[in-house]
């Protein structure tokens, strides 16, 4: 009962990370936006030349030579810290619950953010508050201001079939968290969710803003109750008969 009661409070502290995380979502990503950060570094270019100028001028400003995350890098990274925190602090299994906040995600993956809101508090606030952060702080959930609204994706990342299969995999990381069995859930949702005859989405910013973190923020005891809110309300949508 206890392990229970300790997996029900990680699932609801995922699930808190899952909502606070996600930051707006993109209608797609401009040209040459993606892979850049807020503080517009390319993903792991450092400036070599630390010297003096050509001319002989004044030397260089010292440049941090700390290589920068990229977006999807940034977002793996948090992955990393949150499931390893759930595992040490709450006895979860750390690959169960990476793949619960990556199912918030289009196509289940990191792959989809393409900018975050701030990289420097994200790298320098957010990631240090899970990582040093007592095991009693962490299980009563962590509102870090610095964590919020960091990661931004493109919702058009996938196609129709591709946004079903989101929602099938957020069905079955929840179940995946509860213990059951990830890849059987995802075949039985897959299937119950006819996602193969999807041929469009009503409004992606619904799904991936309100019925994905709905599902996911379901319970062990009601797996299926996230399928009532109202964002996921007719979002499959089906080729006309006749």
């Amino acid at each position: 009962m206890k392990k229970n009661s300790m997996l029900a409070r990680i699932l609801s502290v995922a699930a808190l990370a899952v909502m606070s995380l996600v930051g707006c979502v993109s209608e797609g990503a401009q040209d040459g936006e993606a892979g850049v950060s807020s503080l517009g570094s390319l993903p792991g270019l450092v400036p070599t030349d630390l010297g003096g100028s050509p001319g002989g001028g004044d030397p260089t400003p010292d440049v941090d030579p700390t290589p920068r995350l990229s977006p999807v890098e940034a977002c793996e990274r948090f992955h990393d810290i949150f499931g390893d925190r759930a595992e040490e602090c709450g006895g979860a299994d750390a690959e169960a619950v990476k793949t619960f906040l990556r199912s918030s995600f289009p196509g289940g993956s990191c792959a989809s953010v393409f900018q975050l809101r701030d990289e420097a508090e994200l790298t320098l606030g957010c990631f240090p508050r899970f990582e040093n952060a007592s095991c009693e702080e962490f299980n009563a959930g962590i509102s870090e201001p610095a964590c919020a609204g960091q990661f931004i994706f493109d919702q058009d990342f996938t196609n129709a079939f591709g946004a079903c299969q989101d929602v099938a995999r957020a069905f079955a990381a929840l179940v995946g968290l509860c213990g059951g069995d990830f890849d059987e859930s995802f075949a039985q949702a897959l299937e119950g969710l006819n996602c193969g005859a999807v041929v469009d989405i009503r409004d992606r910013g619904d799904l991936y803003g309100g019925c994905i973190p709905a599902i996911l923020g379901g319970s062990c005891e009601d797996t299926d109750a996230g399928f009532s809110d109202p964002a996921c309300a007719t979002q499959l949508l089906l080729p006309a008969e006749g």
